[in-house]
């Protein structure tokens, strides 16, 4: 569907790649390393983007994309199109980013986890036009051998004292370790990934006293045994 721009948020760290746009006259822009989510509707394949509209295009349906992933993307737009979608020019398409899913209650120790030194929400949409699903970046020191998987734990109840304009709901991060470390200094990777917000959305949504409110969101980590740290406060739109 065409739609006027979003209020579509981002959380940017210096080294964060974010989209950039550059006008082409009047009636066309481009954009770069645009965050998306491919949806499907009434037989169409399109991609709600982070530059707030949703788009497709000639053979995207014939493409590997599937509804329910996200990607990142670079495409012109001709905002002249007719249609119920605007049509994505030359697009580029990533491989779809890992995607992971909430862990109900307690999360492991803080000793059992491996570290996340740094953590950001790079783009998220406080309604469901990304399928509720947040983009993150993760940096992480891992020694040569080892693996590590995020997992991300979440709250079942809500504090009969919450209060939106108070409280929020902390999203643990922590990395489960796989592996035998064969050398004795660490690599630091930066990815990006997605993680499924639906259940804290779904917990709000059966409280009506949420209706029409935001929720606010964090997501807390661990860089060393003792020090804890936490992203920028985001929102969650439950809509009445």
């Amino acid at each position: 569907m065409k739609i006027n721009k979003l209020l579509l948020c981002a959380v940017f760290a210096v080294s964060t790649m974010w989209l950039t746009s550059c006008l082409n006259g009047s009636n066309s822009e481009t954009y770069s390393n645009a965050y998306g989510y491919v949806a499907t509707s009434s037989g169409v394949t399109y991609v709600n983007t982070s530059s707030g509209y949703s788009v497709t295009w000639d053979g995207i349906s014939s493409s590997e994309l599937e509804a329910g992933q996200c990607i990142k993307l670079s495409f012109g737009i001709d905002y002249t199109t007719s249609g119920s979608f605007y049509l994505a020019q030359n697009p580029s398409i990533s491989d779809p980013l890992d995607s992971y899913t909430l862990t109900a209650g307690d999360p492991i120790s803080v000793i059992d986890s491996n570290f996340v030194t740094a953590a950001s929400v790079n783009m998220y949409a406080s309604t469901s036009f990304f399928g509720d699903n947040w983009f993150l970046s993760l940096t992480t020191k891992v020694y040569k051998g080892v693996t590590v998987e995020p997992e991300f734990y979440y709250p079942t109840t809500i504090a009969d004292d919450f209060d939106v304009d108070a409280d929020s709901v902390v999203v643990n991060i922590r990395l489960v370790k796989s592996g035998t470390a064969t050398a004795t200094t660490t690599t630091s990777t930066t990815s990006e990934l997605v993680v499924d917000l639906t259940p804290i959305r779904i917990l709000f949504a059966a409280d009506a006293s949420y209706a029409g409110q935001y929720i606010p969101i964090y997501f807390r980590y661990y860089s060393a045994l003792t020090t804890k740290a936490h992203t920028t406060k985001s929102v969650l739109y439950i809509p009445s």
